[in-house]
């Protein structure tokens, strides 16, 4: 006997009815469970690259920043460091032949940390001396640390563009190369220009803290300090003037970024100090040496 429902349906028919849905039900679930492993595997796999990414990008900028230490502790004892001398306030400037040497070996990058290194000696010396107060001091050391940021910056962006990457990470935050690139020295209309009058207002964002830094220098009276002025301005114009190449100059050999820090020094008014017996008289070699053979000291100059 067949029990039937009022509307004619038996219970087989709902039976096969109910398997069909139930079929059906877990042929879904079992999609929906697939498609939400594979979204979940993709999105791990993410995951693991940009984790990958990070840590390649903080091994390289942790290589960077010890290339650039061992530069600027060797610049410190090169010949053309002038340490000591006459005045206690010549600690810290590094000559445009010695910056021009680091560039060669280090980079646009190690040259700004060397320069950044040798504002911190100028500032714990002059305080030494009683020449600047603590908080002048403070805000020397505050400068100097700007321009160890400005340094870690650049070998972030040249490694991006040393390994073909497409973009940079950097304090937590990823550019596109081009974007992060723009974000160096001073906008376009002025150029580098604007280091030999400082002016912050120009320059972008990389080097915005630097320079505001600087503004607070000047605030402070620093720079009306014969015995300071002159040197902070002048290495301040440095790390200006380097952070600008480091835009332009990423994908150029060592040898064209030196000639262009050479003759940026000329644009921005920098030149060796001869603050030093020692000093005044590499600058006199050179300049004789220059014009061919010359003499110092019973010293044929090199060819």
């Amino acid at each position: 006997m067949r029990f039937k429902f009022q509307n004619g349906h038996t219970i087989t028919e709902y039976t096969i009815i109910a398997i069909f849905v139930l079929i059906a039900t877990a042929a879904t679930w079992t999609q929906i469970a697939n498609g939400f492993t594979s979204k979940t595997g993709q999105a791990r796999d993410d995951f693991k690259s940009r984790i990958s990414s990070a840590q390649k990008q903080a091994q390289a900028d942790a290589a960077a920043a010890a290339a650039a230490k061992a530069a600027a502790a060797a610049a410190a004892s090169a010949p053309g460091s002038t340490k000591g001398g006459a005045s206690s306030a010549t600690v810290g400037p590094i000559t445009i032949s010695g910056i021009s040497g680091i560039i060669q070996t280090a980079g646009a990058n190690g040259a700004t940390d060397s320069l950044a290194s040798s504002m911190e000696a100028l500032a714990a010396q002059l305080l030494a001396d009683g020449k600047i107060t603590q908080d002048q001091a403070n805000l020397l050391q505050q400068l100097a640390q700007a321009g160890h940021d400005m340094a870690g910056a650049e070998a972030a962006l040249q490694n991006a563009v040393n390994s073909g990457a497409g973009t940079v990470t950097y304090n937590g935050q990823t550019y596109a190369v081009a974007d992060f690139q723009a974000q160096f020295g001073f906008d376009n209309s002025i150029g580098i220009n604007a280091a030999s009058t400082m002016n912050s207002s120009a320059a972008m964002a990389q080097l915005q803290p630097f320079m505001s830094l600087y503004d607070q220098v000047a605030a402070s009276g620093i720079l009306s300090n014969p015995d300071v002025g002159g040197v902070v301005t002048d290495m301040s114009k440095q790390i200006a003037s380097l952070s600008d190449l480091q835009k332009w100059n990423t994908t150029t050999s060592a040898t064209d970024l030196t000639s262009a820090y050479v003759t940026a020094m000329g644009q921005v008014g920098v030149t060796d100090s001869s603050g030093t017996i020692a000093g005044a008289t590499n600058a006199g070699s050179g300049v004789i040496c220059g014009t061919g053979g010359g003499a110092d000291s019973g010293t044929s100059c090199s060819p």
